[in-house]
């Protein structure tokens, strides 16, 4: 320990000279003892930072973990310092006082901190490079992956923010979305605060999400993109102990889609809570929902014509596309025929559609029926009116955007209601 008061010169009266000398001889005593004390104490306790959780107290401040990205000297230009994280995916730099990820065409690459805890609050400003899907990992249970550990992220589309977490086998499961403005190559800071319970979402200082249910309490937490270079910065792990929410809920994120919806062919109306397709044509349809996701329940209801002249009207859903433009690669559920049958399948790269399977039925026409699809990563099931008419019906893509369908016209759509991860209640 340093002393900083040095006593100045000064032109002493050789009267005092004495009493001066006496005066000295025990401060410097004084701070002798002094430096043997806290040298003393130093060695006894020693700290580790964060190596016991911090209790807040009411007049307290959080204990602010800086988390550092200095570059270490590694042969092949910059890295990251390995003591402090590990990358299980993807390409990480340090740049600019930041983390990069540089892999632009790879899904959920991670990097994650050495840092583990219970309650705290996770920050960063988030800038895109190229494409879009930054965010955060968090409740990680292993540093090496991404199994069990909850995600928040930009969709690829920059529409919004989704946020879930991944099972233990690796298949994500959702639990909500926002629309939010494209985040563009704008720096954006995103906010995750989690009280061992449940967490909540911030960005740009404006609440996205509260009260959403963890799957995991605890864990490390780490950065992740997908097909996206994003640079992070502005990072700081904040220990929150003690601090819990009053209320939990745990129920599903349900999101309304008719305020969102983007005509890709045909002539759409649009009247309230229901969206009509009025073209005639003979000729498949489309509306996209402007959203992307992996595994969600999607219920609609559906109501063809009550007609004779257009007996051989249909309407249904296509989802997983890869282009929320057009159908290539996408799979389909619809009703046919009037509504005397409903048949699924695929779209091949060149947007010939190839049958997988039908079921005939008796749906009367002018009244709305309802269709339901249960997607997972690697399959669907089928229910009409509420009976299961297709179970695990494989489909060609993890993830895709979701839209609409009408072979004719005119077909209403209403009651259009998706639920991320969960069953439509």
């Amino acid at each position: 320990m340093t002393d900083n008061n040095h006593p100045t010169k000064q032109d002493y009266r050789a009267y005092l000279l004495p009493l001066g000398i006496i005066g000295l001889t025990l401060m410097f005593l004084n701070i002798g003892m002094y430096r043997l004390l806290v040298s003393s104490d130093q060695k006894e306790t020693s700290p580790t930072v964060m190596s016991e959780p911090v209790v807040e107290s009411a007049t307290s401040t959080p204990s602010i973990i800086e988390v550092e990205t200095n570059p270490v000297g590694i042969a092949g230009g910059p890295s990251l310092d390995l003591s402090d994280w590990h990358v299980f995916a993807g390409q990480w730099e340090n740049e600019a006082n930041g983390l990069v990820q540089r892999q632009p065409t790879s899904y959920d690459n991670g990097i994650s901190y050495h840092q583990t805890l219970a309650q705290y609050q996770l920050e960063s400003v988030i800038q895109h490079i190229s494409g879009v899907g930054g965010g955060f990992l968090f409740n990680m249970p292993a540093r090496d992956r991404k199994n069990g550990a909850h995600l928040v992220r930009y969709t690829d589309d920059g529409a919004g923010l989704f946020w879930g977490y991944f099972e233990e086998d690796g298949s994500f499961v959702g639990q909500g979305f926002a629309k939010t403005a494209a985040p563009e190559q704008e720096r954006h800071r995103l906010t995750i605060t989690n009280n061992g319970q449940t967490y909540r979402i911030q960005l740009d200082g404006v609440e996205i999400a509260a009260q959403i249910p963890l799957h995991n309490e605890q864990g490390y937490i780490g950065l992740t993109s997908s097909n996206s270079a994003v640079h992070f910065d502005e990072l700081t792990l904040t220990a929150l102990e003690g601090s819990v929410e009053t209320s939990i809920t745990a129920t599903p994120q349900t999101t309304t889609l008719l305020d969102d919806l983007q005509s890709i062919s045909g002539e759409w109306v649009q009247e309230g809570e229901t969206i009509q397709q009025v073209n005639q044509t003979e000729t498949d349809f489309l509306i996209s929902t402007q959203l992307l996701a992996s595994q969600y329940t999607l219920e609609v209801d559906i109501t063809l014509p009550d007609d004779p002249t257009l007996a051989d009207a249909g309407g249904g859903i296509i989802f997983q596309m890869p282009d929320p433009t057009g159908k290539q690669g996408a799979s389909m559920v619809r009703f046919a025929e009037g509504g005397q049958q409903v048949f699924w399948g695929n779209f091949d790269e060149n947007a010939v559609f190839a049958g997988q399977g039908s079921v005939m039925t008796e749906l009367a026409t002018g009244q709305p029926q309802k269709l339901t699809l249960v997607v997972t990563q690697q399959s669907y099931d089928i229910i009409v009116n509420d009976q299961p008419i297709a179970n695990q019906i494989p489909h060609q893509q993890e993830q895709g955007w979701i839209g609409l369908v009408s072979y004719r016209g005119p077909v209403s759509f209403s009651n259009l209601r998706l639920s991320l991860g969960g069953v439509v209640q």
